[in-house]
């Protein structure tokens, strides 16, 4: 009988264990963090940002402790702390990373922080911004939330004139757009579509990063595949499935936790004027398991990762570190 050459695992590729579940991996290049064997953050050498927002994550959703988590980014338990109050307070804007110097935030004129507006128009992004106008990133920030009474048009002024995205000041919060019609068809409609308004600051804006890695899962278009649709109703199979996702990724896995989220605010990432909540999950959640077509989805899921192709194209569905 012969003997068949063991596959290499993580830490015999160097990656730094945190606890059982969690690995990081980490070279010049980059680093990646694997959590039960799958690959679940990315960033490249210098997007300290989004290094940031893994680890913060990972003490977020349970799947490493603190201490684990900062022995194996190098920093103490302090910055860690610091990392997940910026996340939870100003998303992955607060992760960035700010150049150290002399530069504090500085006394706000409105003719300097029409000065900043002005530039961030132009398309320059939140550093350069500062490098350009001789402030601090928060003073950038400070100024592009302000708002004057002489820079807020009318409504009839907003009617008669049409102003470029680009040009226009983004509302920190933006209020959601009505659905009252579509909440008023739900019987006649398979699911509201969303709708995303432009914003400069939304809470929970970090969920958007997992979508791509939804997306690659397949777990949407098998679904559809499988179930077809849920009964007709405001709520459609792909926002509660998305819906279900997104909570989980936030450490809030069951249907109850829906109530540790406002609504209003989980609305915005989901494109709806408010996120679904636990008697509405329970409900859809019910209707699609009255099917009896879990075993199906099960295996829709296995066939599209077997006949996908993992990172590099080395063997199907599989990543060459794992």
């Amino acid at each position: 009988m012969t003997t068949q050459t063991a596959l290499p695992v993580l830490p015999d590729l160097g990656a730094v264990l945190m606890g059982e579940r969690a690995a990081l991996l980490e070279n010049t290049s980059g680093g990646k963090v694997f959590i039960n064997g799958q690959l679940a953050y990315v960033w490249a050498a210098g997007q300290d940002g989004l290094r940031r927002l893994a680890a913060s994550q990972l003490v977020d959703t349970g799947a490493a402790q603190v201490n684990e988590v900062a022995a194996a980014f190098g920093v103490n338990t302090e910055s860690l702390r610091r990392w997940r109050k910026s996340l939870e307070g100003t998303g992955l804007m607060g992760l960035a990373p700010v150049k150290k110097g002399t530069k504090r935030p500085s006394l706000l004129t409105e003719a300097k922080a029409a000065e900043i507006r002005a530039v961030r128009a132009g398309g320059a992004s939140l550093r350069a911004t500062a490098e350009a106008t001789g402030v601090s990133t928060d003073t950038v920030r400070r100024a592009m939330a302000m708002t004057t009474t002489a820079e807020t048009p009318t409504t009839d002024a907003a009617h008669d004139s049409l102003v470029p995205l680009e040009a226009a000041e983004q509302p920190a919060l933006p209020a959601p757009f009505s659905r009252t019609a579509e909440r008023a068809a739900a019987g006649l409609i398979e699911g509201a579509s969303p709708v995303f308004a432009p914003a400069a600051h939304v809470r929970h804006a970090g969920l958007f990063l997992a979508f791509p890695a939804l997306e690659s899962t397949g777990l949407i278009s098998c679904a559809k595949e499988v179930y077809g649709a849920l009964p007709n109703g405001f709520y459609g199979l792909e926002t509660i499935l998305i819906d279900s996702v997104l909570r989980a990724l936030a450490g809030e896995s069951r249907a109850e936790g829906a109530t540790r989220f406002d609504p209003v605010e989980l609305g915005r990432v989901l494109g709806l004027d408010r996120a679904p909540e636990v008697k509405t999950i329970r409900r859809r959640i019910s209707q699609l398991a009255e099917t009896g077509k879990a075993g199906e989805l099960i295996a829709a899921l296995a066939k599209h990762h077997l006949s996908g192709t993992g990172p590099g194209g080395d063997e199907p569905g599989r990543d060459p570190l794992c």
